[in-house]
């Protein structure tokens, strides 16, 4: 894990770098916060690191959660999809992978327990949050209702035109890398 300093533009610096035998995949912060998480390679063994980032120059590692409810990757796909993407909702912290959204309450870090794992699609590896709605890509969209914690419930999945990945979603649109197809818009409500 590296931080940078980008206050100034003209002087980006590195002010904590962290080397790890695991690959990090991904980093959200929340709230003083940072969820990590793991290369997969083929299974989601390794989990979310929490860092709380009081002081940046000193990170301290404060948890690693297990994250549960999650399936195998189904299939070879390209490099970096191997990997489990995080999202905090909430109270809730959300995990795509192995064709699952594992969803887990973080109100508690000590405590931290599974409320729900629910099938999303058969490659889904990617997640995003707008407030509401929890999207999932990885072939398809599915989307999901994350409003009423700790409850999610699973509401419909979405074709898009090419083999969904990566995915951002703000406003109610779903800003979807859509491999072979570009970049596809899906209006969500």
């Amino acid at each position: 894990m590296t931080i940078l300093d980008v206050s100034n533009l003209n002087d980006i610096r590195i002010i904590y770098t962290r080397s790890k035998d695991l690959g990090f995949a991904e980093v959200i912060l929340h709230e003083g916060l940072a969820c990590i998480s793991g290369e997969v390679g083929g299974n989601p063994r390794y989990g979310i690191l929490v860092c709380d980032l009081a002081d940046p120059e000193d990170p301290v590692l404060i948890q690693s959660l297990r994250v549960l409810g999650l399936g195998p990757i189904s299939r070879v796909r390209a490099p970096g999809n191997f990997n489990l993407e995080v999202e905090v909702a909430g109270s809730l912290l959300l995990v795509a992978g192995g064709g699952r959204l594992s969803a887990t309450s973080i109100i508690d870090l000590g405590r931290a327990e599974l409320v729900v794992s629910l099938f999303a699609t058969e490659d889904a590896v990617h997640v995003a949050w707008d407030g509401r709605l929890a999207v999932v890509s990885g072939g398809d969209l599915t989307l999901f209702d994350a409003s009423v914690q700790p409850r999610v419930v699973r509401l419909r999945t979405l074709e898009t035109l090419g083999d969904a990945r990566g995915i951002f979603v703000r406003d109610a649109l779903a800003y979807v890398a859509d491999s072979g197809a570009g970049l596809t818009i899906i209006r969500l409500q």
